[in-house]
């Protein structure tokens, strides 16, 4: 009978090392993390990221980090300070696939993103980053990538969601400015690794409804690979469907889809897109 007294400390011990390590992290206070995170992402992006909120980390499997009141500092030309600023954001983890090397998104939910994507009058994007443009010049041919292998390979998701969103382009070359406000928006990766994508809110003051099933997340990064896309868009009293497949999505090469579209008004359609010299012929199909 000895192996069961054995047997028995080793599961007390265990249960004891979990149970004082899960006693050490929930006493400790993340806050203290955000300076070193800050300066990590400097250091990557040349920019400020700044949170005002409380950083807390939930303990379990599938950890869970939420931190509020984030916001990520816009270029110096830009039309405002902030590039980002979201109101809460969740991220969970999950641990076991880091074993594998694999980055499990179990769950991330963005509350009240504002996003604002916007180019100079010479085309700069305010999404070029200048020190990460350095590294990336000073790595040696040993160390590029394979060709045709995904970066993002490792990286995996649940669930998305976003709530209350605002995402705005600013285009100065072109003075247009294009803002979608999302109402909600889920994306949920299925079984077979494609994404399920449902969308609701409004485009330039037009509501909108979109329904899509698209390829996974290591397809839209790997130029060999066929990311398929089907989708349904509700707008401006008119639907329109895509359905087809891009080679390589990033670069918009390898497009084949075919687009069909029914409604009340081309012209109304087009307005969307500041295109306001098409007659209106009435209804389509």
């Amino acid at each position: 009978m000895r192996w069961k007294w054995i047997l028995g400390i080793t599961v007390f011990l265990i249960v004891a090392l979990i149970a004082g390590i899960f006693v050490i992290l929930s006493s400790y206070d993340f806050n203290d993390l955000k300076p070193k995170i800050a300066q990590m992402v400097k250091d990557s992006t040349g920019r400020e990221l700044s949170m005002k909120g409380d950083l807390e980390l939930e303990i379990g499997l599938n950890p869970t980090l939420v931190i509020e009141d984030v916001s990520f500092q816009n270029v110096s030309w830009g039309s405002r300070p902030e590039l980002a600023k979201i109101r809460r954001l969740e991220i969970q983890v999950a641990v076991l696939p880091l074993i594998r090397k694999i980055i499990l998104f179990k769950r991330l939910i963005l509350i009240e993103p504002d996003i604002l994507i916007e180019t100079n009058r010479d085309g700069t994007s305010n999404l070029e980053f200048k020190t990460v443009k350095k590294r990336v010049a000073t790595k040696s041919v040993e160390e590029a990538p394979v060709h045709g292998k995904s970066i993002l390979s490792a990286i995996a998701f649940n669930n998305i969601r976003i709530e209350k969103g605002r995402f705005t382009y600013n285009g100065r070359q072109s003075g247009r400015t294009y803002t979608i406000n999302l109402e909600s928006a889920i994306a949920v990766a299925d079984p077979d690794g494609s994404v399920s994508l449902k969308l609701n809110g409004g485009y330039n003051s037009k509501p909108f409804r979109v329904n899509a099933t698209l390829g996974s997340v290591a397809a839209l990064t790997d130029p060999v690979k066929i990311w398929p896309v089907k989708l349904t868009s509700d707008i401006a009293d008119s639907t329109i469907t895509i359905d087809g497949a891009v080679r390589d999505p990033i670069k918009g090469k390898g497009l084949s889809i075919t687009v069909t579209a029914t409604g009340r008004s081309i012209p109304e359609i087009l307005k969307l897109f500041n295109i306001t010299y098409i007659p209106d012929l009435g209804p389509f199909d």
